[in-house]
């Protein structure tokens, strides 16, 4: 039970933090309080509404009573009120107009007599993503809304939240707002959460008859100098017998600790006039322990603590190593991610090609996991935007693929800045909350566009340097976030052919086969490169006849020789049919009588052998490579001839003859 109110903070900060970050910019690591010493509060305030007719009957705003009396078992509703946003400081000092976020949580003193149902509304108008937590109550109860993407800053004053409650017994018990701890109740500004000043919002619900009141009770609950002046209260708030040698070396403390502790009753000095008048001890909240060493709001250790004194909040290191105090924790480089320019190929395309003004869909997969795993992780997508059109989906969510993103978010960029940046927390019972996850492969999916013909590259904006700090792993959630900066070089992008719709890295005006990939990069030395055996001006990759010798290349890859088959269909030289005219390409696809005739009015013609697709053929008896042949290798079929040898023997009229009744011909 107590792990619970735990992971909704977490979720709930995680995704403040995301969404304040995407919408706007991540350009502070940590939230900021206000509190004492700092600009005024925001004003948030609890009100109960016994009737539903939304006029508070009781509560803690100005002119409100916090004693409210209920009938036994009535219900009733806890109304979160904020009066005023007066006093937000941004990052500059300056105050800012309005606020992105807000949560309160409520917990209960006395939960045999009043029950929160975990129910309850957010009447916030601006309110475009909201989470609650009902799985502690009757305990406490906890809800949080955030604007949504892209929405400008709230300046709505009035009810923000609502709880639902009702009296179990005629008894009382009370309702407290917490304020002041992280995660607890706050409103957000646009980039920083603020909190709230501690110990001002509690009820005390009277449900069913009021009991009577006596002398001692009031002041008991009520009154801040009854308590803290009671006799158990005074050695908790002063300090030990043990602490004080330990921090003040001075003679006079050590000689007289009856005369240091039984002052110290409060932390005000001022209400304790023998401190003042000790010559070791200065007017500060606490003791300080020499006449030139002010104690400040954090102790001061001894010179045996790895810790020395300090003036600000952030601790300095001693040269023992201590860590910084720092909002944010960051490992060395971990992990690694990649572009995939081709969704619909399995695996990481890094060069892809899509036809002028095509679309297609680019992933992010994560290729290498943080050792321990991950909680979440962002990224952030640059191009050009000359190349490419970014088209993005109504919902981020239907972008994202990771499959324990709770809560995902985005941030486009505006024009001249063609960037999107991405990220995703897990929901608020996802176990990835506790335990990490370790997945590999695409955790995100964009589209874009062809705008022009020409290479496009995308790549990934590292966090180093980045204003919204770019591309990186969440590790650890909660405020402040812990993540894991990756190195540029484990951080792959890819390119985008646009005017290439096979993809094979040949402009489609180039392409041989503009829709069959025979590019470069194919494994197939006959069709890469362009291939083309017969010279037809149409590639081997989309040419149904690659040696244009007559016979598909389906019939030269069957079963059966005398129809074409058992052949190469990159090999010329295996068919032995022959031009009847001066053209090379005059045949019928029939090896025949004619064919052999041919063959033999050439008996003896000698000449230059070449291909026999290309040349005019002379007038008989002169030589043309088309009545020629070689041999078959050995081993090879007798019909698998070679290439001309330069002279028509014998030799090749018994090979035509070999060949006589193979037909091709449909």
């Amino acid at each position: 039970m107590k792990r619970k109110p735990a992971l909704l903070a977490i979720a709930l900060g995680a995704m403040a933090a995301l969404i304040l970050s995407l919408s706007l910019t991540w350009g502070v690591d940590a939230p900021t309080r206000s509190g004492s010493g700092g600009p005024p509060p925001i004003d948030l305030s609890m009100q109960i509404d016994i009737n539903g007719d939304t006029t508070p009957d009781c509560g803690t705003g100005t002119g409100q009573t916090t004693t409210c009396q209920l009938t036994p078992t009535s219900s009733f509703t806890v109304v979160i009120r904020l009066n005023s946003i007066a006093g937000i400081p941004d990052r500059d000092g300056d105050t800012v107009a309005g606020y992105t976020g807000t949560q309160a949580r409520i917990t209960v003193d006395g939960t045999t007599q009043i029950a929160m149902k975990g129910t309850g509304t957010q009447p916030w108008p601006d309110c475009g993503i909201a989470v609650s937590d009902p799985g502690l109550v009757p305990v406490s109860h906890l809800m949080g809304c955030s604007i949504g993407i892209g929405a400008q800053e709230s300046t709505y004053l009035g009810t923000i939240i609502t709880m639902n409650a009702n009296c179990l017994s005629t008894t009382q018990g009370t309702l407290t707002l917490v304020h002041g701890e992280q995660l607890d109740s706050y409103i957000a500004d646009e980039v920083q959460i603020v909190f709230l000043d501690p110990g001002t919002d509690v009820l005390t619900i009277r449900c069913g008859t009021p009991p009577t009141p006596t002398p001692t009770r009031t002041p008991t609950r009520t009154s801040t100098p009854t308590r803290t002046s009671t006799p158990t209260r005074t050695p908790t708030a002063s300090p030990t017998p043990t602490r004080t040698p330990t921090v003040t070396p001075t003679p006079t403390i050590t000689n007289t600790p009856t005369s240091t502790f039984t002052p110290s009753d409060t932390p005000t000095p001022s209400n304790t006039p023998t401190i003042t008048n000790t010559p070791t001890v200065t007017n500060t909240p606490t003791i300080t322990p020499t006449p030139t060493d002010t104690e400040t709001p954090t102790h001061t250790p001894t010179p045996t603590n790895t810790r020395t004194p300090t003036n600000t909040p952030t601790h300095t290191p001693t040269p023992v190593g201590t860590p910084t105090a720092t909002p944010t924790v960051v490992r060395p480089p971990d992990g690694a991610l990649a572009i995939d320019c081709d969704a619909a190929t399995p695996g990481v395309q890094q060069t892809c090609g899509v036809a002028n003004g095509g679309s297609t869909h680019v992933q992010v997969h994560i290729t290498e996991a943080p050792e321990g795993g991950y909680h979440g992780f962002q990224t952030k997508l640059r191009w050009p935007e000359e190349d490419l059109n970014y088209l993005p989906t109504k919902s981020p969510d239907d972008e994202a693929l990771w499959a324990h993103c709770g809560f995902a978010a985005r941030s486009i960029g505006k024009e001249g800045d063609p960037t999107v940046l991405f990220g995703c927390v897990p929901g608020v019972d996802d176990p990835v909350i506790e335990n990490g996850d370790t997945f590999t492969g695409p955790v995100v999916q964009f589209e874009f566009e062809c705008k022009t013909k020409g290479k496009a590259e995308l790549s990934l904006v590292p966090r180093e340097g980045d204003i919204q700090l770019g591309t990186h792993f969440i590790v650890t959630l909660g405020s402040p976030l812990h993540v894991i900066k990756l190195d540029p070089e484990t951080m792959k992008g890819a390119s985008i052919l646009c005017g290439d719709q096979d993809g094979d890295k040949v402009p489609d005006d180039e392409d041989n086969c503009p829709n069959d990939a025979n590019g470069p990069n194919e494994s197939d030395p006959k069709i890469a490169n362009q291939a083309d055996t017969d010279g037809d001006g149409l590639g081997n990759a989309c040419d149904p006849d690659d040696d244009n010798d007559g016979c598909t290349d389906a019939q030269e890859m069957g079963p059966n020789e005398m129809f074409g088959g058992r052949r190469d269909p990159n090999n010329v030289w295996d068919v032995f049919d022959t031009p009847a005219s001066a053209d090379p390409m005059d045949r019928d696809g029939i090896i025949a009588t004619g064919d052999v005739f041919r063959v033999v009015q050439r008996f003896q013609a000698a000449g230059p052998p070449g291909n026999p697709l290309v040349g005019a053929v002379p007038p008989v008896p002169g030589y043309h490579s088309a009545f020629d042949r070689s041999p078959p290798d050995p081993g090879d079929d007798l019909w698998d001839f070679n290439a001309a040898d330069g002279l028509i023997a014998t030799n090749d009229i018994l090979m035509v003859v070999r060949q006589f009744g193979h037909t091709c011909a449909t």
